[in-house]
């Protein structure tokens, strides 16, 4: 895997400030509605794609919006999927807390009794939860990689199959991840940061809702295609067979 490609790779594209621009602009707004979220993943599945297949240039071009628009709800289907157990295990815990409040009609006259029944009912979603939580977070990625190499979103919710790509390349999927977290930080650290810090100094920076849209753009469209790089480069590097064993001395 080529590291240093994810991050440069678009300013060598003819086309990057227009690209970057129309990809920041569709961030901007995806801060207020959810379609335009469903063109950026769609566009980063798009972004995938074009390095698994090895284009020079793969940043991708702006049109076929419908097709983007699909590719990025599959996109929200995979995600949305491995984070319902999460979610429903959350709704059943707000649900019996609820019904034990109701049932005293007084939160604060629970009696000790009740309130070992609401830890008891929320302690396994407090132990199970961060752990799953993490989980979820080191695994999704490959499950994106597959959907995106095979164009299936069934791929992405076989467990086996996504376990089983992770483990056979996991020295390649922590540097993936590691160098994704960089690409998130580092805009962080040049442009968020410092315009929080300005933002102090600065009242008005701070009621500005465009300008906080298009501060918040920049790292979220920095790391969409690093990202989106480094998953096709990691699919590519994962096909390839390993090297043949060098031949004995004669």
């Amino acid at each position: 895997m080529d590291i240093r490609k994810a991050f440069t790779f678009m300013f060598e594209d003819e086309q990057w400030i227009r690209k970057l621009l129309v990809t920041s602009i569709v961030t901007m707004f995806s801060s207020l509605l959810f379609i335009p979220y469903l063109l950026i993943w769609g566009y980063q599945v798009e972004l995938m794609q074009n390095v698994i297949r090895g284009e020079a240039r793969p940043l991708p071009v702006w049109n076929q919006i419908g097709d983007k628009a699909l590719k990025g709800l599959k996109f929200f289907v995979i995600v949305l999927g491995y984070f319902l157990p999460l979610l429903v295990a959350l709704i059943c815990v707000v649900v019996i807390q609820a019904a034990s409040a109701l049932k005293t009609a007084d939160f604060n006259s629970l009696t000790a009794q009740d309130l070992r029944a609401l830890v008891s009912a929320s302690l396994p979603f407090i132990c199970v939860g961060p752990l799953y939580l993490i989980a979820v977070f080191a695994l999704w990625p490959a499950s994106l990689i597959l959907y995106a190499a095979n164009n299936r979103v069934s791929d992405a919710f076989r467990v086996g199959q996504v376990l089983g790509f992770v483990r056979r390349n996991a020295g390649n999927y922590l540097r993936m991840l590691l160098s994704v977290l960089v690409a998130g930080l580092i805009p962080v650290a040049l442009i968020v940061f410092p315009f929080l810090i300005l933002g102090l100094m600065v009242p008005a920076l701070r009621s500005n809702s465009l300008l906080n849209a298009a501060v918040s753009a920049a790292p979220t469209t920095w790391t969409l295609m690093v990202a989106g790089h480094l998953y096709g480069q990691f699919y590519r590097a994962a096909q390839k067979p390993p090297p043949a064993p060098a031949a004995p001395a004669m």
